[in-house]
């Protein structure tokens, strides 16, 4: 059940991603009040090196939330959605959109992959233009990179 992630710019600072596998998927919208791809890169991350993380993305007035808990070699993915991104919930209070424990590799390569590929539709300045508050997180996703090709080389998680 092989993973995707795949994040599309709209204008003037929203987009929509898509996030699953072949058992469901969470259909997900974010606005630029948040560094959506940014934050989620950055979790994405900390998981792979073992660290458990979570980002939001506000989708005025929802939130969505990814949590990420790293056991081992796998990460335990949850996409929660709010009604309110003002009342900041515990998770608890969450509606989980989405839930996998998978490698946390394999959760890895699918969001530096997505993130890429909105890097070689609109580049920097397109991407900034479209988001609007927030740079594309170029240094962020050559760290996440770096991170999957030691690993793939053989290198600790």
């Amino acid at each position: 059940m092989p993973l995707f992630f795949e994040f599309k710019l709209g204008e003037h600072g929203w987009a929509d991603a898509v996030f699953g596998d072949d058992t469901g998927r969470a259909n997900l919208t974010a606005s630029y009040l948040s560094d959506a791809l940014g934050d989620l890169v950055r979790a994405v991350h900390s998981a792979l090196i073992g660290t458990d993380s979570e980002c939001s993305w506000d989708a005025e007035p929802e939130e969505y939330r990814w949590c990420f808990s790293r056991i081992g070699d796998t990460t335990t993915v949850a996409v929660l959605g709010f009604e309110d991104a003002s009342a900041e919930l515990p998770r608890q209070y969450g509606n989980v959109l989405f839930k996998a424990t998978v490698p946390a590799i394999e959760i890895a390569r699918v969001i530096e992959q997505g993130a890429r590929s909105v890097l070689d539709e609109f580049g920097m300045d397109g991407y900034e233009r479209r988001w609007e508050r927030h740079p594309f997180p170029l240094r962020d996703l050559d760290q996440l990179r770096a991170a999957i090709q030691t690993i793939d080389a053989g290198g600790s998680r």
